[in-house]
Formats: structure tokens, sequence, C-alpha cells
């Protein structure tokens, strides 16, 4: 029974991986054409796509949460086509569907791996742990898109631009790490860089501001939240007042018991010899 379990356990995983490295080699056609230059971040991303595929088979969580950031990225836009062109008069997109099902399939079929005995004992917050994965997610989903553009406006000469963005993956990538590992500075690290994204977002236009707080949700809302929220809920118990009963004041405030022998009388009984008299210290 054990050995049929652990074979169906490997069946998934060999399927999730196939999944993934299957979306991955669909996309690569699209970066060649005849009388167009290579597109080569798509040859790129085409290249994440398939290592994600290896991730997903593996136990740990960090493979897991960047695998699945991976196959979000390509999985919420052939989502979407997918349903616009359902919705719409036109055809209906049978790629982007195929992309949705093989994606979608390689998500669910490693899902359990997020919820293994191995698993729990790695990641074990006391609340909002699916929260928590789902926010280390879409954070390294965050960062894959930021290195995205971070390449794009590289290869266009925008070397500031893209040198920014590419510290923004790198902030975004380590905070997700860092918070699946038990890291209290993942958590601090997402929520410093995303207040930065907002700040700036101030300065520049709407489409701009509002790519920057797409950048910036998923360590606010699904890191630093829970943990607000969690605190809330249960106060450390150094602030709470505690209010001792009678009978713990008497344990605590117990009268010592001090025999005070006389001046006059020395240990045999026989009246003391004429001296100055020894002050004896009492303690309180």
């Amino acid at each position: 029974m054990a050995s049929n379990r652990s074979e169906m356990s490997v069946g998934r995983k060999v399927l999730a991986g196939a999944a993934m490295v299957g979306a991955a080699a669909a996309i690569v056609p699209h970066a060649f054409h005849r009388y167009y230059p290579t597109e080569w971040l798509l040859v790129t991303f085409a290249g994440v796509l398939a290592l994600a595929g290896v991730g997903l088979t593996r136990t740990s969580l960090a493979a897991q949460v960047l695998s699945r950031g991976a196959a979000w990225v390509m999985l919420a836009p052939a989502a979407m086509a997918t349903a616009a062109s359902a919705v719409g008069r036109g055809s209906f997109n049978v790629e982007a569907a195929g992309f949705t099902a093989a994606l979608g399939a390689a998500l669910l079929l490693a899902r359990p791996l997020l919820h293994t005995a191995r698993a729990k004992e790695e990641f074990a917050p006391k609340v909002f742990r699916r929260w928590f994965l789902g926010g280390s997610t879409a954070t390294a989903a965050a960062g894959i898109v930021a290195s995205g553009v971070a390449l794009a406006t590289i290869s266009n000469g925008s070397y500031s631009v893209g040198a920014s963005f590419g510290a923004l993956a790198l902030s975004l990538f380590a905070s997700a790490i860092a918070v699946v590992r038990m890291r209290a500075w993942g958590v601090l690290l997402g929520a410093v860089t995303s207040i930065a994204l907002v700040v700036s977002g101030l300065f520049l236009g709407r489409s701009e501001a509002m790519a920057l707080a797409l950048f910036a949700a998923p360590a606010l809302l699904m890191h630093t939240l829970p943990v607000l929220v969690a605190r809330w809920r249960s106060p450390d118990a150094s602030s709470r007042t505690r209010i001792a009963d009678e009978s713990a004041l008497s344990s605590a405030y117990a009268p010592a018991h001090v025999r005070v022998a006389v001046d006059d009388v020395d240990e045999l009984g026989e009246p003391a010899a004429a001296g100055p008299r020894a002050h004896a210290a009492i303690p309180s």
C-alpha cells in the first residue's frame, strides 16, 4: 500500500512537470519569425517555464513557490484570453485554452506537495499558512514579471530603468523565499519594498503608478496584512496586567522570623561580660 502511494505521488509530480515543460515548448515557435528578428525574451521566458516544470517536481517549498509563480505569470493572461475568445463573437482561441488547461493541470497536480508532512514541518506559521503561501507565490510571480521588464528595458538601452527593475526583482524573490523559510525579515523586506513602490508611484503617471501598485500588492495584502491581523487578534501576553490575589501576595511577602538575643545574656545563659554592646544587623 505504501509503495502504491509513493508511485502515485511520483506519477503526479511527473505529470505536473510534463505539463509545464509542454507549455514551455509550445511557446518557443512563437519566438522565431521568418521576416522578423528572433524574440529572445520569449525564448528566455520559455526556458524559465521549463525550469519551473522541473521545480514543480521538487519537495522544497522555495522551489514550489518560485515554480508556481512562473506558472501563474503565463496562466493568468492565457485564462483571460480564453475567456475573452469564448465570450466574444470571434473564433475560439484554442491555443490559449490549451495553455490554460496545461498550466492549470500542472498547478493542481503539484498542489499536494505544499501540504505534505515535510512541507508543514518546514513552514509552520501559527495562522494564515495558506495565505502566506499564496502571498509568496504572488510575490515570486511579480518578481518574474519585474525580471522580464528589466531584460526588455536593458535590451532597448534603458540601463537605469532596467537596473531598477532588476533590483526590484531581487528584492521580491528574496522576500518570497525568506517567508517560506520562516524568516521574519522576509515580511519586513516585502513591506519596505512595497511601501517604496507606492510612494514612488505618487510622483509618476496614472498607468505607471497602477503598475507599481500591482507589484506592491502581494507583499502588502498577503504578507504584511496577515501579520498585523494576527498581532491584533493575539496581543502580547506581557502587555496584559496581572493582578495577584491575597494568598499570592501573602506568600510573596511572607514576614521573615528573626531571632534576636538579649544583649545581657550570652549563649550559656550567663550574664554577658561588661563591654560595648554589639549591634547585630537584622535582615529586612
